[in-house]
């Protein structure tokens, strides 16, 4: 895999490679998360201005994106993600902070068969 890095600019989601011309892979993006497999399979999940949770996947030099489920609560509270890798899973650990209160959500996501979840 070459070296690359992935950014936000104004909520659209980039990746560029050393030396090459970026790629916007997705738009109204609030906050997201990489994670790089022991396959070098790349995986991103995001959640968007309209708190949906994405899955990106780059499949063949193109991403794919699926809405895997919906964040309960105001995007705008939100203030960190974090994906692990479990075997069978990606855990998704979620911060979320107002002036009342800070709450932790953790999510479960199957690899295969990834359909809609509830939170």
């Amino acid at each position: 895999m070459k070296p690359f890095f992935i950014y936000t600019n104004n909520a659209n989601l980039y990746i560029k490679n050393i030396n090459e011309k970026e790629e916007k892979i997705a738009s109204n993006i609030y906050i997201y998360t990489v994670n790089i497999d022991e396959f070098d399979n790349l995986e991103i999940f995001c959640i968007d201005k309209f708190a949906r949770i994405i899955k990106i996947s780059k499949v063949k030099n193109s991403f794919t994106q699926k809405v895997v489920g919906e964040f309960p609560s105001k995007v705008k509270h939100i203030k960190d993600l974090r994906c692990n890798d479990n075997k069978d899973y990606f855990n998704l650990v979620i911060l979320e902070q107002s002036v009342f209160c800070s709450k932790t959500h953790n999510i479960n996501i199957k690899k295969e068969n990834i359909e809609k979840l509830t939170i």
